[in-house]
């Protein structure tokens, strides 16, 4: 398993143990690299794949103890 799962089951298991947190994830297209596509949509649609993202953020807040904790998981840098 990879590091974004691992980082899933921690906030999943600190949560059930009666943690308050605020997460906020996302997506992350760099300008300077080229998006790969994959996927097909509907047929003759002008938008026929789907960009994959070059990486990946969580931002984990605790707000009982106001606290933060960011994540950055860059898909291009894994083999």
């Amino acid at each position: 398993m990879g590091e974004w799962w691992q980082t899933e089951t921690d906030s999943r298991a600190m949560v059930d143990a009666g943690c308050n947190f605020q997460i906020f994830a996302g997506t992350v297209f760099l300008e300077d690299r080229p998006v790969q596509k994959i996927g097909k949509r509907a047929k003759n649609s002008y938008k026929s794949n789907i960009g994959v993202p070059h990486g990946f953020f969580k931002i984990v807040i605790d707000v009982d103890r106001q606290q933060a904790v960011g994540f950055f998981y860059d898909r291009t840098s894994s083999g």
